[in-house]
């Protein structure tokens, strides 16, 4: 049933994508000779109007053929060739599937906010600084408890949420941070050693993560035998105490690379001592001890909220907007440092994970997801790539400077470097699935 999951919502993206492309070709008068979702061997379809419908065994795609699309094409100038169509027609076609996939995008999100959703409440709390992870960035900078964080990079932010995003696009670069302490403001950088913690927060807790009590040990677990309970409040890691930091706990567990540490923890008001091993987690890929946070310690509580027909409509555009200048940004820093930011990419097997997720977690997640992955397909297919929209779009802009098309040669140059280029992304992002999934890069430093 999983697998349902994300079928359905990529072919849905699929759908509307290439029928922007097929309804702007039969208004131009364009002949579409067939619609297809997915590629490969046709399971079934039809006819109709001259077009063949299908749907083919791999679901990762989808195209519409048009009559002439190649201008070398022999009928390319047939009166119904997508070639004998003057510029402005084809550029309307082509910019049509990205524009259906960010309607669609702008349609689900207001209607996330009327049906409803679970939100964290610690999102849209103002940025106070909790805890300070031991040893972190942060805590090097001189960060403190107590500190509103005002603004990152010059950016004013006034919610986690809006930290939380600044930070996620930083990756594991540098920050300055402006903190508010006791009346004054003052500039803070934070460099992020690769080789040091990592925590994504780099060290500061916002009060989702605040406290290290236990609420749950793992049976078999190495915490279950070193004596370590539900309701213990653990205290010091290898002698570096916490100050109420899981992350910074979880964190120094995994950096002790499997060897035993002393854990101090406080238990009915006693302080008690012990020793354990972490054990490696196929799952996680990093040493764990085997305990979960408590999770009523804090405020990791989540808040049903349900918005009017207006206030849907402005919550939703905001939000497709504040994800548009996500993206846009993200695309930004992976031009200006790729080796940095190209680990962040997924690609199919993370998105048929989260599709999956969001599909367990209930029907707004489900679209929420299906919203952003809709956002994303629009604004990536429209980058000037040759085999993409964008492509397609930039061939025609010189066309139109140049009254003629390229040559065949040229592109069929470009063509091969973008589809080189695409499948060395692909190879990439499955590199990062790969690893996220079975620790591939672990393995192969393990090999050599």
């Amino acid at each position: 049933m999983s697998i349902i999951y994300f079928i359905i919502a990529l072919g849905i993206l699929v759908l509307v994508h290439e029928f922007g492309h097929f309804i702007m070709a039969r208004r131009a008068r364009i002949r579409v000779e067939a619609f297809s979702i997915g590629f490969g061997p046709k399971l079934f379809g039809f006819r109709s109007g001259g077009t063949e419908f299908k749907i083919c065994l791999l679901p990762l795609g989808g195209f519409v053929k048009m009559l002439g699309e190649d201008p070398e094409d022999e009928r390319a100038h047939d009166p119904e060739a997508f070639t004998a169509k003057p510029v402005p027609a084809r550029a309307g076609v082509v910019v049509a599937g990205p524009l259906m996939n960010f309607l669609l995008a702008s349609l689900l999100m207001p209607a996330i906010f009327l049906i409803g959703r679970e939100e964290p409440v610690f999102l849209g709390k103002p940025p106070i600084v909790e805890q300070v992870c031991p040893l972190s960035p942060a805590a090097g900078a001189g960060l403190l408890p107590g500190d509103r964080i005002a603004a990152l990079n010059g950016r004013s932010v006034d919610s986690w949420e809006a930290v939380m995003d600044e930070i996620l696009l930083r990756g594991r670069g540098s920050l300055q941070l402006t903190v508010e302490r006791g009346g004054s403001s003052r500039v803070i950088g934070l460099a992020v050693d690769p080789g040091g913690l990592r925590a994504p927060m780099m060290g500061i807790e916002p009060p989702l993560f605040a406290g290290t009590r236990i609420g749950k040990v793992a049976e078999g677990s190495p915490a279950a035998a070193a004596g370590l309970q539900a309701g213990d409040r653990v205290v010091a890691v290898g002698g570096t105490t916490l100050n109420g930091c899981w992350q910074g706990m979880t964190e120094l567990v995994a950096l002790s690379g499997g060897e035993p540490v002393n854990v101090e923890v406080e238990r009915a008001g006693a302080m008690l001592a012990m020793t354990l091993a972490p054990e490696f987690n196929e799952k996680w890929h990093r040493y764990l001890i085997g305990i979960e946070k408590d999770l009523d310690e804090g405020v990791l509580s989540t808040a049903f909220r349900r918005h009017g027909p207006m206030q849907s409509i402005v919550r939703g555009e905001k939000e497709l907007y504040r994800l548009t200048v996500l993206t846009f940004r993200f695309l930004k820093q992976l031009f200006i440092a790729p080796a940095m930011h190209f680990r962040s990419l997924g690609g199919p097997v993370q998105i048929a994970q989260a599709s999956i997720a969001a599909a367990k977690s209930g029907l707004t997640p489900f679209l929420y997801f299906a919203a952003f992955l809709s956002l994303q397909l629009a604004i990536l297919n429209l980058l000037p790539i040759p085999v993409l929209d964008g492509g397609h779009l930039l061939f025609l802009l010189i066309e139109a400077i140049r009254r003629r098309p390229l040559s065949a040669k040229a592109r069929v140059l470009a063509h091969q470097a973008g589809l080189v280029f695409l499948l060395a992304v692909l190879v990439l992002v499955t590199f990062n699935d790969l690893d996220n999934l079975l620790g591939l890069r672990r393995l192969i430093e393990r090999l050599f």
